[in-house]
């Protein structure tokens, strides 16, 4: 039997996207790796339940 490995190159940016170093929450602030955003969430509550 034959041992077929083969080296494969690794694409840091890609991984740094699927997988990032850092993931940070902080109140409404979300860090990832080297990228700071802020999160804003939108509640609508109906006036009347039914």
């Amino acid at each position: 039997m034959k041992n077929n490995s083969e080296k494969l190159e690794l694409n840091s940016t890609l991984i740094n996207t699927i997988a990032p170093m850092g993931l940070e929450i902080k109140g409404n602030c979300l860090i990832i790796g080297e990228n700071t955003g802020k999160v804003y969430g939108i509640v609508i509550y109906p006036q009347r339940s039914d």
